[in-house]
């Protein structure tokens, strides 16, 4: 069975600490897609353990604009 990974696109770092994530996609991607990544993220079998000091989430194209949302928010939660 193949090892799981994931990386990130963009982070804001501050002394170390992420406090904000980007997943940006291109514009024939949904920015669902970008908000599904970052929750299958947040799993316990992934990169959770990043997500501890993570207060902004973020994703988006270029034709659907940008949604956030807060480490744990559901999608259908993501406000733009």
């Amino acid at each position: 069975m193949p090892a799981l990974c994931s990386m990130m696109k963009l982070k804001s770092p501050t002394n170390t600490t992420f406090h904000g994530v980007i997943e940006l996609k291109r514009s024939t991607v949904s920015m669902s897609e970008g908000i599904r990544q970052n929750l299958t993220n947040q799993r316990k079998e992934f990169i959770m353990p990043f997500f501890a000091t993570v207060g902004l989430i973020m994703a988006g194209n270029d034709s659907e604009g940008l949604r956030y949302g807060v480490t744990g928010t559901p999608e259908k939660y993501f406000l733009s």
